[in-house]
């Protein structure tokens, strides 16, 4: 793989890491919905991770990643159409689908 691939990768993994350390104390879904801060944090991260994953998606001959358009797309809603950001959409992401990008990220860099 090649260098590009993997810093693309390395900012993935790093910035959810940087996700997971800002929820670690958020304990529910109500104080996630009502601290602005951290949801304006959490939306700027993750537009990050899908800036990242578009241009990893774009270098020919890499392995794909699970769920690459739906991430593209909220990226896009992040940066675009900030409006139609919904919170209960952004929990469900950080809680159930960053895990699985993580991890083949991760398994990518070994």
């Amino acid at each position: 793989m090649n260098r590009q691939a993997k810093k693309y990768l390395f900012d993935i993994v790093q910035t959810i890491e940087r996700i997971e350390d800002i929820f670690k104390t958020t304990e529910n879904f109500e104080s996630y919905q009502q601290n602005f801060l951290l949801r304006m944090a959490t939306e700027r991260l993750l537009g990050i991770v899908g800036e990242a994953v578009t241009k990893y998606d774009k270098i020919p001959d890499v392995p794909a990643l699970s769920f690459t358009p739906q991430i593209i797309g909220f990226r896009n809603i992040i940066v675009h159409d900030y409006a139609k950001v919904v919170d209960s959409v952004v929990w469900e992401i950080v809680h159930f689908h960053l895990p699985v990008l993580k991890s083949e990220a991760s398994a990518l860099l070994e």
